[in-house]
């Protein structure tokens, strides 16, 4: 009885050392940082994303970001800023689609796959807000107005698809597109109907071209 325990032992510590070794050797990557350049081109925001890979093909994205930089130079132009000032987070469920064997096994053994579609489904929050002076009376020829602020939250889910690579040094480049789907607004910018744009998203669509490390 003791032989058998002794040897059921053995082959447990082999196996777990077979697998650690087969991990080291596919040189697993099972986190990235990232940003895309669109919305600080574009858009007068700026959005952080950090990825964790998980096991079974999937990895959690947290992101953060800040918006409006362009609110006070352009909101009274033709077209306006294209975003006003706000935060933004989300949070979103990546499933890989790996291409290759090779990427297939980095993916379910809990790391970023060099090549791979992906499916994601995300929940965007957002608070904005916009000041106004708003007029309230006159006094003769002479126009009174009142400043104020307005804020807004928002709540969105959205349904994306992608691709992602990583080179084997790390470097992270990923596009992608998606539907943003309106959940809950609450304030007075945008109706239901017109969503807007944020660091995350441009009305109903979002897109945009991840660039970044993964390690």
């Amino acid at each position: 009885m003791k032989k058998f325990v002794i040897i059921i032992l053995i082959f447990l510590l082999s196996a777990t050392q077979l697998k650690a070794q087969e991990q080291d050797t596919l040189l697993l990557k099972r986190h990235a940082v990232t940003t895309s350049p669109l919305p600080i081109l574009f858009g007068g925001a700026f959005l952080a994303t950090y990825e964790h890979a998980m096991p079974w093909r999937s990895s959690i994205e947290l992101e953060l970001g800040a918006q409006g930089f362009y609110w006070k130079k352009y909101r009274g132009g033709v077209f306006g800023a294209p975003t006003r000032p706000g935060i933004v987070a989300t949070a979103g469920y990546k499933f890989y689609l790996p291409l290759g064997k090779v990427n297939k096994k980095i993916a379910l053994a809990g790391g970023i796959p060099y090549n791979s579609f992906f499916l994601k489904t995300r929940l965007t929050y957002v608070h904005q807000w916009s000041s106004y002076d708003v007029y309230v009376g006159n006094n003769g020829w002479d126009i009174i107005t009142q400043h104020y602020t307005f804020h807004e939250n928002d709540l969105f889910l959205a349904f994306i698809l992608g691709y992602q690579f990583v080179s084997k040094q790390g470097f992270v480049i990923a596009p992608f597109m998606g539907y943003n789907l309106p959940l809950y607004i609450s304030g007075p910018i945008h109706p239901a109907d017109f969503p807007g744009s944020s660091a995350a998203y441009i009305g109903f669509a979002t897109m945009g071209l991840k660039i970044g490390w993964a390690f």
